[in-house]
């Protein structure tokens, strides 16, 4: 790794990642380019460093629900409901976060905000649409070995109570 002062006075980060790729990053000043190249370089050296991407929950969703479609082996309905969840739950309120930023946090939020338009057991189902789409994102994408965040995110208790 490499940090190299540019003519106009920024800074870059030139390395290569696990598998040999080169990349560079550039930062306004030099504490900034130091401190990441630190932490990549200890990414790179436990060989857990993913490229940063660009990618939102809605890019995600798509590219999910277009492999499912594309499979031929789910009944209608089912492509249906999951394109149900994407466009009315999860593109309003995750759509515009990069795959990558996206925390427990702000997947729990959203699944209570979902259960406050609809009803727990549509969200929870809703969280579950969310869980299988980031599975994709952790074997093809932009979180390859990181946590599912929808997958450790609490599921919402349904009420036994016949009056709710």
């Amino acid at each position: 790794m490499a940090i190299n002062k540019t003519a106009a006075g920024t800074y870059v980060v030139d390395f290569r990642d696990q598998s040999g790729k080169r990349l560079r990053k550039t930062f306004p000043t030099f504490k900034r380019a130091s401190d990441y190249e630190k932490g990549a370089l200890a990414q790179v050296s436990r060989g857990d460093f993913i490229l940063p991407s660009k990618d939102t929950v809605k890019d995600l969703a798509d590219r999910w629900h277009k492999r499912k479609a594309a499979a031929n082996t789910y009944a209608f309905a089912t492509l249906g409901n999951w394109r149900t969840h994407i466009d009315k739950y999860i593109v309003p309120s995750l759509g515009d976060l990069p795959v990558q930023s996206v925390g427990i946090e702000a997947v729990e939020t959203a699944a209570a905000d979902w259960a406050q338009m609809t009803s727990v057991n549509t969200a929870n189902k809703t969280l579950t649409t969310l869980t299988a789409i980031f599975k994709l994102a952790q074997r093809y994408g932009p979180i390859q070995g990181r946590a599912n965040v929808a997958e450790l995110a609490e599921r919402l208790k349904v009420s036994n109570d016949e009056n709710e």
